[in-house]
C-alpha cells in the first residue's frame, strides 16, 4: 500500500509541476517549446518519491 501511496502522490506533484511550469514558460517564450521545466517535474517527482520513502509509516 505504501508503494501505491508514493507512485500517486508523486504522479501527481511531478504533472501538476509540469503544469505549473509549462504555463509560466510559453508566458515568457510565447511558444510551445520542449525546455527545463520538464527536468523540474521530473525532479519534483524523485524528491517527493524520497521523502515519501524515508517517512515513517505507522
Amino acid at each position: 500500500m505504501k508503494r501505491i501511496i508514493q507512485i500517486l502522490e508523486s504522479i501527481a506533484v511531478g504533472s501538476s509541476t509540469l503544469l505549473f511550469a509549462s504555463d509560466i514558460a510559453y508566458t515568457q517564450r510565447g511558444y510551445k517549446a520542449i525546455g527545463g521545466e520538464y527536468i523540474a517535474a521530473i525532479l519534483a517527482a524523485i524528491i517527493i518519491w524520497w521523502l515519501l520513502d524515508r517517512m515513517e509509516w505507522r
